[in-house]
């Protein structure tokens, strides 16, 4: 709601796209951060909405291609989304996210040599952040790519703030391929036990 309420401070005078460049590229990165928002809530309506507002303006940045490569890819249009992407990469080209989002959009059309690649690229980047493991994780236990999921686990669990929850997701996939040694550490880890 804060973020709405800037926009609304932001909107309230006519005319700011044309004569107030500046105040155009705050708008834009308003309504790109609302789009974000309202798609991790899972509001892919207002997201799209938010993201045709942030078009209308000056902001443009890897994060606003990104959101459209998302929109586009869960609208069914693959191409328009591998164009959102391709522009996002040329923005900022060691970005993780952006091929964490390529990866989960080729997976979800159902491309899964191309899912992987994304998702090879993104783990080969520098990451800071355990959600591209967590994502790898998941990737690999739906395409049954039990090797590279364990070389995923195994990161993760080296991470001294790794999400017991998440873990604690994995262990029926160990348990159906038969890793009962590392789904007994794990359940005792995460205190399932």
């Amino acid at each position: 709601q804060t973020l709405d309420g800037l926009l609304r401070g932001v909107e309230r005078y006519g005319g700011i796209n044309t004569f107030y460049p500046e105040v155009s590229f705050l708008k834009g990165e308003l309504c790109t951060a609302l789009s974000v928002q309202c798609l991790t809530q899972g509001n892919l309506k207002e997201a799209g909405r938010y993201l045709d507002l942030a078009e209308s303006t000056l902001f443009r940045s890897s994060l606003f291609y990104r959101m459209a490569g998302i929109l586009s890819g869960l609208d069914g249009d693959l191409s328009g989304a591998e164009m959102a992407f391709s522009e996002a990469l040329r923005w900022e080209p060691q970005n993780y996210w952006v091929y964490e989002s390529m990866a989960l959009t080729y997976l979800h059309h159902g491309e899964q040599e191309q899912a992987l690649e994304a998702l090879s690229q993104a783990l080969r980047m520098p990451y800071p952040d355990p959600a591209i493991l967590r994502t790898a994780m998941n990737i690999y236990m739906r395409l049954d790519r039990h090797k590279e999921f364990l070389s995923a686990l195994g990161e993760y669990m080296k991470l001294p703030d790794s999400d017991q929850r998440v873990l604690t997701r994995c262990l029926p996939y160990l348990k159906q391929k038969g890793d009962t040694i590392l789904a007994e550490k794990i359940a005792k880890r995460a205190g399932t036990r």
